[in-house]
């Protein structure tokens, strides 16, 4: 498992004691031995004595061209993003984001809506829940009122019935009295 990859230079990894300076090191080493290479030389077509006119002559032209290249390039370089944008077929995917957006927008606006009428409807509802709280309370009140009022009523009614007996005996008493009276008097 821990076996160092050796092959004929190359990179040499001891994957169990990772060294990344070492590693390093190896890979500049391989680097510097490997064989430079000299920058392509452009063929003029043709040859020498051609249309195209002697090789001196287009190196010459090669160089004033690249020169006049480059201060064009430099020129460019702010509208770059500009010609890109026109050259590369952004466009549609442009048109597509839009789009997506565009239909983002519309179902966030709904959303707004629904939420709006939403909170319309809670706050209804919640006025309502008021409402009917304060008659419940309402109501509960007039039930224990009523419940104190009719206990008053019994007690009421239980001291007329009491009353009414006592008045009753006297009655009688009374009545009693007289009939004795009347048997006195007329005896």
């Amino acid at each position: 498992m821990g076996k160092p990859n050796k092959r004929k230079k190359d990179i040499i990894i001891d994957y169990e004691n990772l060294d990344v300076q070492d590693i390093m090191d190896q890979i500049k080493k391989k680097i510097e031995s490997q064989p430079k290479k000299s920058p392509l030389k452009r063929k003029v077509p043709g040859g020498e004595g051609s249309f195209w006119g002697k090789a001196e002559e287009m190196e010459e032209m090669e160089g004033l061209k690249g020169k006049i290249k480059q201060l064009l390039l430099r020129g460019i370089r702010p509208f770059s993003p500009l010609i890109k944008l026109l050259v590369l077929p952004v466009h549609q995917e442009i048109r597509e984001a839009h789009r997506s957006l565009h239909h983002a927008h519309k179902r966030l606006d709904n959303l707004e809506k629904m939420n709006s009428n939403l909170e319309q409807k809670i706050k209804e509802l919640s006025t309502q829940l008021n409402r009917t709280q304060e008659y419940v309370k309402l109501l509960h009140n007039l039930s224990h009122n009523t419940v104190v009022e009719l206990s008053k009523l019994k007690i009421e009614e239980e001291n007329i019935k009491i009353k009414n007996r006592i008045m009753e005996k006297d009655l009688e008493f009374l009545s009693k009295r007289e009939k004795t009276l009347e048997k006195k008097i007329y005896s």
